[in-house]
């Protein structure tokens, strides 16, 4: 991939993970104002984990753009799919046993639907890139 391409999935990664920290922000600013009961319980207990998981990846993904002997990406749904059981087991298995936090598996199925949300559109938008790459080339 060249420099223009490679910067372009830089400023994806970068994008996913402000946009994840602002919609964290804006849920802990705005889940009490919901009247909606699943949508509150959704956006009190699960929306963060979701958010968590497509952040992570995007960092992960953005740390790895910086290699040396050239640029990696998670490619692969099984990659991310071990990347979210790690961070489930971190975040739900061994901090509720270092800090005060409540271990909820179905945290575990959010963290695996927001990894899968960031790895779809991710793979959307490489191929996108990919494709625009190889037009002006030609």
């Amino acid at each position: 991939m060249d420099k223009a391409g490679l910067r372009a999935l830089r400023r994806w990664d970068v994008a996913v993970f402000v946009l994840c920290i602002g919609l964290h922000v804006a849920v802990h600013v705005f889940r009490d104002r919901v009247s909606q009961p699943q949508l509150a319980y959704l956006l009190r207990c699960h929306a963060n984990d979701f958010l968590g998981g497509a952040a992570f990846l995007a960092y992960m993904n953005l740390v790895l753009s910086w290699y040396r002997t050239g640029p990696r990406r998670v490619r692969r749904y099984r990659t991310v799919f071990a990347v979210a059981c790690l961070c489930s087991l971190c975040w739900e298995g061994i901090a509720p046993l270092i800090k005060t936090s409540t271990a909820d598996w179905w945290d575990c199925l959010a963290y695996l639907l927001g990894a899968t949300a960031y790895w779809l559109a991710d793979r959307r938008v490489v191929r996108r890139l990919l494709r625009t790459s190889a037009q002006e080339k030609t």
